[in-house]
């Protein structure tokens, strides 16, 4: 394969997307190794479990790792439990795949991950506008697939409103940090936005980019994620109602494969190059994790400590525990503090 037919998955589900993504991480790492991949992007639902293993296990086998997330965002403020008045068709929670392009935005990634669960869940872990706009520094943003705020409404033929989204996520999180994706599995859905994904690139300025939405790693692997769909969702394998993806390519693809899929439109698969470039997260080798709290004056780190450990165990022994078992208690903390 020519080096200008490289390709870089930025769309990717490990196992960490609990009972939906079905990619081990060593596994991956060895066989983007094997295709040659120059790097690869880590973009659980909602969370950043797998990164650290991920970001280790691809330097290892000399493959680049791109950490990121595919986050769920509200379509209204995050504080708000529930779907609201929503018009046919029309979703409460959304995706928006992030990618942090160094270690700002991977801070970045953990504050919105964090609060996601602390301040935005209600049936997944949510973000919203405006949490994003606080945290967007050192981030880069794709459409992510038809769940994604612009691909959704262009399924509704709202053109308008499409472009009207796409701006606001171009403008929170910067000029060249926005990227419109554009999938390809055989879905009639796909299909259906291909063109009206073309004209909203052009409308709008914001480029596309050619992604897999990698659910599993082989192609032979597609039985086995039908099973864990199954099992995410209480569901029989014989049951016809049941979630299925509706194709068999949301496996790890060759850039062959995807040159294959895209060849006619190049720059849609360049531009997966060019995001990589702009994506380089490297963790510190060694990390203090003990933060500095200021102490008074009038204290020691260590009486400071036990200070204010024996005040919040008589503020709690006050508001909660009985006294009767608040010897127990005192017992306890005073070896513990000790």
């Amino acid at each position: 394969m020519a080096d200008n037919k490289q390709f870089v998955h930025l769309h990717l589900h490990t196992d960490y997307s609990l009972l939906d993504g079905a990619i081990k991480i060593g596994p991956l790492a060895k066989r983007a190794a094997e295709l040659n991949m120059p790097a690869v992007a880590i973009t659980d639902h909602g969370n950043l479990y797998g990164a650290l293993s991920f970001y280790h296990k691809m330097r290892a086998e000399g493959v680049k790792p791109i950490i990121g997330i595919e986050a769920y965002i509200s379509r209204g403020s995050r504080h708000e439990k529930g779907g609201g008045d929503l018009q046919p068709g029309e979703k409460a929670t959304n995706h928006i795949v992030l990618l942090a392009k160094d270690l700002t935005g991977y801070h970045n990634l953990v504050k919105l991950s964090s609060f996601a669960y602390i301040e935005g869940f209600w049936r997944k872990p949510r973000i919203d506008r405006e949490l994003l706009a606080r945290h967007s520094e050192g981030l880069i943003g794709l459409s992510a697939c038809i769940s994604g705020v612009p691909p959704s409404l262009l399924l509704r033929d709202k053109f308008d409103e499409a472009a009207r989204a796409s701006l606001e996520f171009e403008e929170i999180l910067g000029k060249g940090n926005y990227y419109l994706e554009i999938q390809e599995h055989g879905l009639d859905a796909q299909k259906r936005i291909r063109k009206p994904l073309l004209e909203l690139s052009k409308k709008t300025g914001i480029p596309l980019v050619a992604t897999n939405d990698s659910h599993y790693l082989m192609d032979t692997d597609v039985k086995a994620h039908d099973t864990l769909l199954c099992i995410g969702t209480g569901k029989t394998i014989n049951d016809p109602d049941r979630l299925t993806y509706g194709s068999p390519n949301y496996y790890f693809r060759s850039a062959d494969e995807m040159w294959q899929t895209f060849g006619e439109e190049p720059d849609l698969l360049h531009r997966t190059l060019e995001i990589s470039e702009k994506c380089d997260v490297v963790f510190p080798k060694s990390i203090d994790q003990v933060p500095l709290y200021p102490v008074p004056d009038s204290h020691t780190i260590e009486s400071y400590f036990e200070k204010v450990s024996w005040d919040g165990f008589e503020e709690r022994l006050r508001d909660i525990w009985q006294s009767l078992q608040s010897f127990w208690f005192t017992a306890s903390a005073c070896v513990e503090i000790s």
